[in-house]
């Protein structure tokens, strides 16, 4: 019973199971959702770790060559930068809005990020044969740099949402140990991020 508020009163008709309800970590593995939970954090981290790790070559050596009047040491900081907010933006800023959009369809928000980071390619290429035309354009760069910082903002809100989206999936029981099985997933995405890069 514990500690309340001064007049605080329990509902009598409480329809929530607390830390009664749940499935054990070795049936929830079992189920249809785990592997895809598991595949989401895994290409979430992914993406995010291999930006994280690179985002200052990347800034440099490839779009400073390709738009080297804009591409300055200055500009690569900021992006740097900016990427550390996204992620503690992305952390703070979908464990709320999760609440109001639920954590289903947040989750189907953040796999958006996606198609964006798998478009670097193509906007690098473009950057490239612009300026190698004499015609710089931003507007690749602009896509990228936007893209990526959703993309990063994606990556921190997926581990601020994955707690409660387990308790919502299994129940709030052994939710400790499911998390940490879909951890496992992040675990993985760090050998397998940068390591796609090299």
């Amino acid at each position: 019973d514990g500690w309340m508020p001064e007049g605080y009163k329990v509902a009598e008709d409480n329809l929530t199971g607390g830390t009664d309800i749940g499935l054990p970590v070795d049936v929830a593995v079992k189920t249809p959702q785990f592997p895809l939970l598991w595949l989401t954090v895994f290409g979430n981290a992914v993406g995010g770790l291999a930006l994280i790790s690179s985002s200052k070559m990347v800034m440099v050596d490839i779009w400073g060559a390709a738009l080297p009047s804009v591409v300055t040491a200055s500009f690569a900081t900021g992006y740097v930068a900016t990427l550390g907010s996204a992620n503690a933006f992305g952390r703070l800023s979908w464990a709320v809005g999760s609440d109001f959009l639920g954590r289903k369809n947040s989750y189907s928000v953040m796999a958006l990020g996606i198609p964006v980071m798998g478009s670097v390619p193509y906007l690098i290429s473009t950057a490239i044969e612009s300026g190698a035309a004499g015609q710089e354009s931003i507007v690749p760069l602009g896509v990228f740099v936007g893209g990526s910082v959703f993309a990063i903002a994606n990556y921190g809100g997926i581990f601020s949402i994955l707690p409660a989206y387990i308790a919502d999936l299994y129940g709030s029981k052994y939710s400790s140990s499911i998390h940490g099985a879909a951890l496992t997933a992040w675990s993985a995405s760090a050998v397998a991020g940068p390591m796609g890069l090299a």
